[in-house]
């Protein structure tokens, strides 16, 4: 197969690609879409079977996917996109009339914890959230003091 019988099967790759890869990887198929197949190969390339020129596409599939790879965060970038994401979800709720400004995390269980200086790991925050939800009583709601009496129960056991 010579180089322009691979330009001319090129989208039909791509089309086979986009069938077996999955849903989160298809923006990288759309990115390979976009491409020139002209700028894959040279003029002058010959491929001996045509499992070698799918080859090439899926090394230039892997060097995009490579490519587009989230990059590493930081703990404090982790944890600001974290915040912005809460904050835009609070927003969310309060556009569609749900009250959410009396949402409790994980650090606020570990905030009261440390004050009443107890050893609270995200693990233990994550059961004590899950108590105070399945006991929660909206004639009463949550209050700090409702949450540390929760807190100091859970260290009590």
């Amino acid at each position: 197969m010579d180089a322009i019988e691979f330009v001319n099967r090129y989208p039909l790759y791509i089309n086979q690609f986009s069938k077996v890869v999955k849903p989160e990887y298809q923006n990288v198929i759309r990115k390979m879409r976009k491409l020139d197949p002209h700028n894959v190969v040279k003029p002058e390339h010959y491929f001996s079977s045509e499992a070698e020129a799918v080859g090439v596409v899926f090394r230039l599939f892997l060097r995009k996917l490579k490519d587009s790879a989230p990059e590493k965060l930081s703990k404090e970038d982790r944890q600001l996109k974290i915040e912005r994401k809460i904050e835009a979800a609070k927003k969310l709720l309060s556009a569609n009339g749900i009250q959410s400004q009396g949402l409790w995390s994980v650090d606020d269980i570990i905030e009261i914890a440390r004050k009443l200086k107890k050893p609270c790991s995200k693990k233990d925050a994550r059961t004590i959230l899950a108590k105070i939800e399945d006991n929660f009583n909206a004639e009463v709601g949550i209050t700090w003091q409702s949450v540390e009496q929760c807190v100091e129960d859970y260290f009590l056991i």
